[in-house]
């Protein structure tokens, strides 16, 4: 019955759209508290189905099973920090406050999250270089020191370990919180930013 109300509301004019991502994002909510309350493999669709208030027949049309649903889930939070790393990109100034305030964003942001840090271990690394890489490709539109060189090759290293250490500094401020800790590693990672908003040696810009 739930179904055919589904599909009924979905069929109305103007509103197919906005139902249909209303109802993934139903699923995957309902997922992600499946997958965080009772483990990856544990989890049973059906009970994902009855949470999310659909039939299984309407969740297997949005997602084909469980590993359709964690990377659903992946690009969900990947597109979200995404968000958080323009917010920087377009900020009207790139100062120390600025870059600060920018850093601890991240750290409430993560400590919101922790709950699904077990479905990105289920989901493994696959396809994080190339979050990194959309990551340092947003911060280049507005620090030199994240953007592709033209006409260049070479690897961003610096850009991509300054990258790499905001996330374990965030990860490991949210998991273990220590104001000391936070205050030094908020003041260091904006020290490095910083540097990175500079003209590089051998730009043209």
């Amino acid at each position: 019955m739930a179904d055919l109300q589904i599909e009924a509301a979905e069929r109305a004019p103007g509103r197919r759209a906005q139902n249909k991502a209303e109802l993934a994002g139903r699923i995957l909510a309902a997922a992600r508290d499946a997958f965080v309350a009772d483990g990856v493999n544990d989890a049973d669709l059906a009970d994902i189905a009855r949470k999310a208030k659909v039939g299984r027949a309407t969740l297997y049309r949005y997602f084909d099973g469980k590993d359709a649903l964690l990377k659903a889930l992946l690009d969900e939070d990947w597109d979200a920090q995404a968000g958080l790393f323009k917010r920087l990109a377009q900020a009207p100034m790139i100062d120390a406050p600025t870059v600060e305030a920018w850093v601890r964003l991240l750290i409430r942001a993560t400590e919101a999250r922790l709950g699904s840090f077990p479905i990105y271990h289920a989901v493994g690394i696959g396809g994080l270089r190339g979050q990194r890489e959309r990551l340092m490709d947003i911060l280049g539109e507005r620090l030199p020191g994240f953007a592709r060189p033209a006409g260049a090759r070479r690897e961003r290293v610096e850009a991509l370990l300054v990258l790499m250490q905001i996330e374990e500094f965030t990860a490991h401020v949210a998991v273990n919180p220590n104001l000391v800790e936070m205050e030094r590693g908020v003041a260091l990672i904006t020290a490095q930013l910083l540097a990175l908003a500079k003209p590089q040696k051998g730009s043209t810009g």
